[in-house]
């Protein structure tokens, strides 16, 4: 009596482990959603500015905003 019953829910999970693929969202560009707390982060000029040299940009300056 429990086999049904099993073999059901088998096919349920299979089914979902096979359908979820499709069933990401697409990007529609607005988001709702909450966080707290603080975030920190180091900026290495140096780095940045060299990146960008040895990519053939120029830079004269580099400006960081802290709120």
């Amino acid at each position: 009596m429990r086999l049904p019953r099993a073999s059901g829910m088998l096919r349920l999970v299979a089914l979902t482990l096979i359908a979820s693929p499709f069933a990401i969202a697409q990007d529609s560009g607005f988001y709702i959603g909450g966080n707290f707390g603080k975030s920190m982060a180091k900026i290495d000029d140096v780095k940045i500015t060299s990146g960008l040299l040895g990519g053939g940009f120029t830079t004269t300056s580099i400006t960081d905003r802290r709120q």
